[in-house]
């Protein structure tokens, strides 16, 4: 009698997460992104040693798509648009995007409907791909060299 309810039991999955745990988490993440975004609005990335360094361009002096997004969120969150798409134009675009996905989902969570997510196309993942290679390869020619928001040093990667 135990076996068939323990296959039951592992075919029916984990049990649910209790509500109120759904709601501490929710509160916990909210919490860090708030300290995460007072941190990065109150210390400027550049030369800052506790911000991550970009391992791709410390290795090879080539910019990665997301160099160049931390000094960006950073302009953003002063005000400073046109300095914020200088840094990382690509991190410009796609924040609409991104914010677009996170308001349906945490609306998806508060009145409970199920969601589908607008992307589920595979070749939307092809054209995310393919403007991150276009970007990153646009971005360390030599001739436009101006979309990497460098300050010629070693401090960019933030």
């Amino acid at each position: 009698m135990t076996e068939s309810f323990s296959r039951t039991a592992a075919l029916s999955g984990p049990p649910p997460i209790p509500r109120s745990h759904r709601v501490a988490t929710g509160w916990a993440v909210g919490l860090l992104v708030v300290i995460a975004l007072v941190t990065l609005f109150l210390c400027e990335p550049h030369g800052q040693p506790f911000y991550p360094q970009c391992g791709l361009y410390v290795a090879t002096g080539l910019a990665c798509p997301g160099c160049g997004g931390l000094r960006a969120a950073h302009q953003l969150l002063h005000g400073n648009v046109s300095a914020a798409f200088a840094l990382n134009p690509l991190f410009m675009v796609l924040i609409p995007a991104v914010g677009w996905l996170l308001v349906n989902q945490a609306g998806r969570k508060v009145f409970g409907r199920p969601w589908s997510p607008p992307f589920q196309h595979r070749a939307w993942i092809w054209v995310l791909v393919t403007l991150l290679v276009a970007f990153s390869v646009t971005r360390n020619l030599p001739v436009l060299k101006h979309l990497t928001g460098t300050k010629n040093d070693r401090a960019f990667p933030n």
